[in-house]
């Protein structure tokens, strides 16, 4: 049932010097993308473990994603298990592992910005089954037209093949915020058959680098959440 790993593994600000040799190395450039997320200002679907997001990447189709994190894979008859295209994906960081079910859509390039900009509703962002995730989920009275823009988050990723003592796509991507503030996080996927040698060869790959391989154990989505609800609630 579960579709592909992604293994995770956000910096602590000691380590993030060491990353730039590696890109440097690698002779690539970075993509430019904007996250957005979209939620109430006190974070309702959030708190029902359901997560709304749009990405304008660089040289790249637009995209939105609602996620449902946790989820059960083996719950025969959750809601999520009635839609069409859902895919399972199992998060490592660190020791834990958490299973979420996504599903994804493409709007038309522009349509993203027009909704920051408030020139379109949020809700044209998704499709129909991804509507019906988030009626299943969304807490009692709370529709599409209650969210707001959170975001954007000014993002640069590069992708980095062929490393040295590494056999997977390692993707870096440094998050923005506009106070500032940012953080780097490595990642990349795997299917589940090469899970556990891939956690190997990545955990060989930080200590090769010394990197810390626990890193910052504060995953980013809610730290960016509570970074843009909170100027919401100002």
């Amino acid at each position: 049932m579960i579709e592909r790993v992604e293994f995770k593994a956000t910096l602590l600000p000691a380590d993030e010097p060491k990353v730039p040799p590696l890109i440097r190395a690698a002779g690539r450039l970075p993509q430019r993308r904007k996250v957005y997320f979209y939620d109430t200002a006190d974070l309702r679907l959030f708190g029902n473990d359901l997560v709304l997001r749009a990405r304008v990447t660089e040289g790249e189709d637009d995209d939105s994603t609602v996620k449902l994190r946790p989820v059960d894979p083996d719950q025969e008859h959750a809601a999520w298990r009635r839609i069409d295209a859902i895919r399972v994906e199992l998060d490592v960081v660190g020791d834990k592992r958490v299973c979420s079910a996504k599903l994804e859509g493409a709007p038309d390039h522009g349509e993203i910005e027009d909704v920051e900009a408030r020139r379109r509703l949020v809700g044209s962002l998704f499709t129909r089954a991804q509507e019906r995730l988030i009626a299943a989920y969304a807490p009692d009275g709370i529709s599409l037209a209650d969210l707001e823009v959170l975001g954007p988050v000014d993002a640069r990723k590069w992708e980095l093949d062929d490393l040295d003592g590494f056999p997977h796509t390692l993707c870096i991507e440094e998050w923005s915020l506009p106070d500032a503030s940012h953080f780097i996080e490595l990642s990349f996927k795997v299917s589940p058959a090469e899970a556990d040698a891939a956690q190997a060869a990545f955990r060989t790959f930080l200590a090769g680098h010394a990197v810390d391989v626990a890193g910052d154990q504060t995953a980013k989505t809610p730290r960016v959440l509570e970074f843009f609800a909170g100027r919401l609630r100002a």
